[in-house]
């Protein structure tokens, strides 16, 4: 069918034009939704280095969010699930819940909860380490004292 005939049909038939609606409505929303995807999360770039991945960015679309104001089909609840440019550059990421954190900030809960760890490794194995010493010395002074009561040997 050309797209001529196409839209012939669809001022002549009402059920046509009703279906030709609906669909193009939900091109439009799958569309706005693979938008908001590319403005909100964005698109992962791999690099590669002789031929090895070395890293891997994910940067968002400003063209991609700047589209979607225009249209109005971004909400002012989306503007909390967006990373600005800045934001980004100063290392705003989203985590597990998609909430805004601050890579630094969560670099520092990881490093403060692997020294409090460590500090409790520590602590135990000074106290078994204490203990070790107790129990030699006690060992030693039954030594002594069996040596002194029955003499050396």
């Amino acid at each position: 069918m050309s797209s001529t005939s196409a839209y012939r049909l669809r001022r002549r038939d009402a059920d046509f034009d009703a279906r030709w609606k609906a669909a193009s409505a939900q091109a439009v929303r799958g569309l706005v939704a693979v938008a908001h995807q590319h403005a909100v999360v964005g698109r992962e770039t791999v690099i590669y280095r002789r031929g090895v991945e070395v890293e891997r960015r994910v940067t968002p679309s400003d063209a991609m969010l700047a589209l979607l104001i225009k249209r109005g089909n971004l909400t002012e609840q989306d503007a909390d699930r967006l990373i600005t440019w800045e934001e980004w550059q100063d290392g705003i990421v989203f985590d597990e819940q998609g909430n805004k954190v601050s890579r630094a900030e969560e670099a520092e809960a990881v490093r403060a909860s692997l020294d409090r760890k460590l500090g409790d490794m520590a602590a135990k194995l000074q106290l078994r380490r204490d203990r070790e010493e107790e129990a030699l010395r006690e060992r030693e002074a039954r030594v002594a004292a069996l040596e002194a009561k029955y003499g050396q040997g």
